[in-house]
C-alpha cells in the first residue's frame, strides 16, 4: 500500500473529519451527525469490507476456506503461489475493486437495496474479519476511501481512518468509552434488533475485550490514538452530548483556515 501523506505536511485543502474509536463507542451515530450538521459526505469505512463478503457469500465464495489457506501461506505451510488461493485472493480483490455503494445516512444501498440491517449482523463481521487481511484488497480499498475526498468535505469513521487512510484530514477525532459501558450498548442494540441470541452482559463483554485486543493489535492499520486527534469519551454520555462537544471541536478547528 502506498505511503500515506505525512501529518508534518499541509493538510488536504478538502476538509475532512476523520473519527476512530472502540467498538460500540458511538462512531457512526456521530459521523452521520457532523455529516448531516456540515452537509458533507459519509462513509462508514468499515461497510466497506461487510459489502465485500456480501458480494462474495452471494456468489458462494468459502470464507473458512480462504482464511485457512492464508494462515497456511502465513506459516510456511502452503506455497504463497498455490492456484487455489490466488484464485479467491483474486476473487476478494476484484469484488472489492467493483463496489459502488452509495452511503445515505445509516443506509448502505447497493444495487438500489438498502443492505445495512443485513451486513451490519456478527455473521458479516465474522465474514469480513476473513477476508480483511488480505493486503490486495486494504489496498484496492484504500483508494475507494481516498476518491471519496470531495467538496465540500467528507466524514468518514472506521478504525484506522486518522492514522492511516486519511492522515491529512484536518480534523481527528477519536471515541471511546469504558469497556463496561460498551457492552451495556451492544447488549441493548441486541435486544432491540430481537434476534432472539439472548446473550448474557458477561459474554457480550468478553466479545467487546476481544475486539479491543484484535482491533489494537492487527498488522494492517491498527487502531491507535493519534497525538492530533481529539480523544472524546463518551462513558456516560448520550449521543446529544457527545454530538455538541464534536461539533464545538469541529468549529474550531473549521474556524483556523477563516
Amino acid at each position: 500500500m502506498q505511503n500515506i501523506i505525512d501529518n508534518s505536511q499541509q493538510i488536504n485543502i478538502i476538509d475532512i473529519i476523520a473519527i476512530d474509536g472502540t467498538t460500540a463507542s458511538g462512531k457512526g451515530s456521530l459521523a452521520r451527525k457532523l455529516a448531516k450538521q456540515y452537509n458533507f459526505h459519509y462513509l462508514n469505512s468499515g461497510a466497506l469490507y461487510r459489502l465485500t463478503a456480501f458480494i462474495l457469500k452471494e456468489k458462494g465464495f468459502d470464507f473458512d476456506k480462504y482464511h485457512i489457506m492464508r494462515k497456511e501461506i502465513e506459516s510456511g505451510v502452503r506455497n504463497a503461489n498455490d492456484p487455489d488461493y490466488i484464485i479467491a485472493e483474486n476473487m476478494v480483490v476484484d469484488t472489492g475493486k467493483s463496489l459502488d455503494p452509495i452511503f445515505d445516512g445509516k443506509k448502505v444501498i447497493l444495487n438500489d437495496i438498502d443492505i445495512w440491517s443485513i451486513i451490519q449482523t456478527q455473521e458479516y463481521g465474522n465474514f469480513a474479519a476473513r477476508i480483511s487481511p488480505t493486503y490486495r484488497l486494504r489496498e484496492a480499498l484504500y483508494i475507494y476511501q481516498r476518491n471519496m475526498i470531495k467538496s465540500p468535505g467528507l466524514v468518514a469513521e472506521g478504525r484506522d481512518m486518522t492514522s492511516t487512510v486519511y492522515s491529512d484530514a484536518r480534523i481527528k477525532i477519536y471515541l471511546d468509552a469504558s469497556q463496561e459501558e460498551r457492552a451495556k450498548r451492544r447488549l441493548n442494540d441486541e435486544l432491540k434488533e430481537d434476534s432472539g441470541k439472548h446473550k448474557t452482559f458477561e459474554e457480550v463483554l468478553a466479545e467487546v475485550k476481544d475486539r479491543d485486543m484484535k482491533d489494537k493489535n492487527r498488522h494492517h492499520g491498527p487502531l491507535v490514538i493519534t497525538p492530533d486527534a481529539y480523544y472524546l469519551d463518551t462513558t456516560g454520555l448520550d449521543i446529544d452530548t457527545v454530538t455538541k462537544l464534536a461539533i464545538a471541536y469541529c468549529d474550531s478547528k473549521l474556524n483556523e483556515n477563516n
